[in-house]
């Protein structure tokens, strides 16, 4: 039985037909076939060996084999503990591709096919199917682009560099000057750059507090402070400040 399952890479639509189900090669050989779409092979247990246009090829767990379209081919032989799943996909192809997935992306692939069939629920697979597909597939609007959200890194930045975070240092992230950065970092967070640095501390502080396995002391230093005087100055202020509030 197949699926058809459609995965959309940024505005474009691609098309992948599933052989539902986990399957194992018997120890006869296969027929000799072709297929208009591409014919793609997990192999997570024992090894397959092809021919395809009369050329050998012999491929092992963990590996994935691309057959491009109309190319004839069969399988030749199999070990005998062999396991794999396949499916279709139409893309240009001239020669056969093999690469390596990993034991774990194979077999983790072929669970997820046996728990997509049960379950009738394919939205997981098709996942996977994208991941590997991006291996051998030219789909152009697949693409990356440099970060122009800048709020996300002064996020990430106070959530991770409070410890030893500068504004030279997140200046540079951003790749703009400092008193650009200071004044973006006000318009983000309402506060100064230091009081950000600060607030990540205090809050960071409290958490461990909480889990009350560290002396003020090993907090302090595990926040980022100099002394615990300077701490406890920070953590008293900081108290003040949301009690008043």
């Amino acid at each position: 039985m197949f699926r058809e399952l459609k995965i959309k890479v940024g505005t474009l639509e691609k098309k992948l037909y599933l052989r539902t189900g986990v399957e194992r090669f018997s120890n006869h050989v296969s027929t000799i076939h072709k297929h208009r779409a591409a014919e793609v092979h997990v192999i997570s247990a024992g090894t397959v060996s092809f021919l395809v246009e009369g050329k050998a090829y012999t491929v092992r767990a963990g590996e994935v084999f691309v057959i491009p379209p109309l190319q004839t081919h069969m399988c030749s032989s199999a070990s005998e503990e062999n396991r794999y799943a396949n499916f279709y996909v139409e893309v240009p192809l001239d020669a056969p591709l093999r690469f390596g997935a990993g034991p774990g992306i194979a077999e983790a692939f072929i669970r997820q096919c046996e728990e997509s069939q049960k379950q009738e629920d394919y939205t997981k697979l098709a996942a996977f199917l994208l991941l590997l597909c991006c291996e051998f597939c030219r789909w152009d609007t697949a693409t990356v682009e440099t970060l122009s959200d800048r709020g996300v890194v002064i996020d990430d930045y106070f959530a991770n560099k409070y410890v030893d975070g500068t504004l030279s240092d997140l200046a540079g992230e951003l790749c703009l000057s400092e008193k650009q950065t200071e004044r973006l970092v006000l318009k983000r967070t309402g506060m100064t750059f230091r009081q950000n640095i600060s607030r990540s501390r205090i809050q960071a502080a409290q958490l461990l507090l909480r889990g009350g396995e560290m002396t003020g002391k090993e907090i302090a230093e595990y926040v980022g402070y100099a002394s615990y005087a300077g701490y406890y100055k920070a953590m008293r202020a900081w108290e003040k400040s949301h009690k008043e509030a």
